[in-house]
Order: C-alpha cells, then structure tokens, then sequence
C-alpha cells in the first residue's frame, strides 16, 4: 500500500490545504479449505490396496499374569528441529532414538499378556506440505513431509512386528493430535491395512478425538485434549459414556 500527502491552494486564512491518498493492491487468496471428509473416504479406500504384511507366528513369553500394558508415548513431534549456536538439540533421528529407548525399556520388562500401543498426540511435527500444524502454524523442521512420514511409517511397524510377536493381543488406538491430526489418522489407517491379515492384533483407527476403553472394572480415557476447557475435562467421561462410568470404580 501507499500513502502519500501533499497540498493544495486554498482560500483559507494559510492559504494552502492539506490533501491525502492511499492505494493499495490486494491479490486474491486461493481457496485451500480442505475437505477432510473426501480426504478421508479416498485413504480407506486406497489402504485396501496395500499389501499386507504375512502373519507373524505368534510366540508370546509366558505372561505372569492376564494384565494389560498400556504405551503412550506423546508429544514425540518427529520432524521436529530445535538448534542453537552449540548444534542440533532435537531432531527426527533423537526423537526416534528416545521413542524406542522409552518403549524398549519398558516391554524388555514387562510379562503382561495384553499391549495397547497409542499412536498419535503429536507423533509427528506438521500436517501437510507447508510444514505448519493442522490449523497452520509455521514449524521449524528437518525433512519434508514425505520423508517424515515414511520415517514414521517405518519405526510403527517394526515397533509393531516386535510387538505382536510377544504379547497374546495387540490393540492400536489412534488419538490425534493438534499438530498432525490429518497426518496420524493416515498413519494407523495405513498400519491397519497392511496389518490386517496378523489375527492377534486390532485398530480402533476411527477419526473421534476421544475414545474409551473399558478392561473390568477400569475405564480408560484417551484425548489430546488441547481444546478441550479445565472445567470440561473432569465430566467428558460420565458425560460421553455413562454406561461404562457407571460399571467401572477406576477411571
């Protein structure tokens, strides 16, 4: 834009008056709303052309006991850059090195019969090809978005195959995140087509951002819960599943 000022001949007592101008040009936005539901319709459908993965003989270690492990690793943001004058503090390849070093600890231990394995709250950084989150803030990263999510694609699945040649059954359950809430929603869609021939293992891979699971008298809640208020969260479970709230003591 442009401002510009200048003056005129008046018949006032100054015998000049003051004139004003401004321009400005505007160049059109191209509409990028993107449609969600179409997006997501065209991902089931192709993810039944997947080849899936050959079934893994199943080979449990003898659980102690009929327990459940839970696994939720958050807010892992792989393609994520934070650097500084004394170099790279955080990147894909740390965030992957934590991402077993924390789930290896913890199952190299365990002797539970049944896993669920969360994926998702913020597993990845950004969303789409211009490297912002999924309602568009600017992230500073360290590959594109296919590179991020091929990496991705890679350490589920050997993390996976690992996982259903241990424990008696395996449940997947997606929460998205508010980083890459179109991005996991793809990623354990796909898992779940090339897993879909393994029999010991099972998605819950719908598009809700809350989901609940009931395992006897325990009711577990899954969210992200970024947009959610401080004086909605302690009510989301009685009110969004009354039934399994009222059969469990510990939610």
């Amino acid at each position: 834009y442009q401002i510009s000022i200048w003056q005129q001949s008046s018949d006032n007592p100054t015998g000049k008056k003051d004139l004003y101008a401004v321009k400005a040009k505007f160049k059109k936005i191209i509409d990028t709303k993107i449609n969600y539901e179409k997006i997501i319709e065209d991902i089931k459908e192709l993810s039944q052309q997947i080849v899936p993965f050959e079934n893994i003989p199943t080979q449990p270690h003898i659980p102690t006991n009929s327990d459940t492990l839970l696994l939720n690793v958050t807010d892992l943001h792989i393609n994520k850059l934070v650097e500084d004058e004394s170099g790279i503090k955080y990147n894909s390849e740390e965030a992957v090195r934590r991402y077993y070093s924390a789930i290896n600890d913890i199952v190299n231990i365990d002797y539970s019969e049944n896993i669920i394995l969360v994926i998702g709250e913020d597993f990845f950084n950004i969303d789409n090809l211009q490297k912002t989150t999924t309602r568009g803030t600017p992230q500073s990263t360290n590959s594109n978005f296919y590179s991020m999510y091929q990496l991705g694609f890679r350490v589920t699945t050997e993390l996976i195959k690992q996982l259903v040649s241990k424990y008696t059954s395996v449940e997947v359950i997606s929460v998205l995140g508010n980083h890459d809430t179109l991005s996991t929603y793809c990623l354990v869609v796909t898992l779940e087509a090339y897993f879909r021939n393994q029999h010991n293992i099972t998605f819950n891979s719908d598009s809700k951002y809350r989901k609940y699971k009931q395992i006897g008298n325990s009711l577990i809640g899954f969210g992200h819960l970024n947009t959610e208020t401080k004086q909605q969260k302690p009510f989301l479970m009685s009110n969004e599943v009354p039934k399994e709230f009222g059969e469990t003591k510990y939610r």
